[in-house]
């Protein structure tokens, strides 16, 4: 997977890893967005720190 792929489906409990190459330095937000029937949708956003191929979560 990568970077604007969609997970049509995601059982409670289960992990997905998105893979994007990434090489650069500076500071990057990275937002995830999910939602059910059931519930609103929910977002994530958080920051990071680029250097090289590295990313870390702020």
């Amino acid at each position: 997977m990568s970077s604007g792929d969609t997970i049509t489906t995601l059982e409670a409990g289960d992990t997905r890893t998105i893979k994007t190459p990434v090489f650069g330095l500076g500071k990057v937000t990275i937002t995830v967005t999910a939602n059910t029937p059931d519930t609103n949708i929910v977002t994530k956003t958080l920051d990071g720190l680029v250097i090289g191929i590295i990313v870390i979560i702020l």
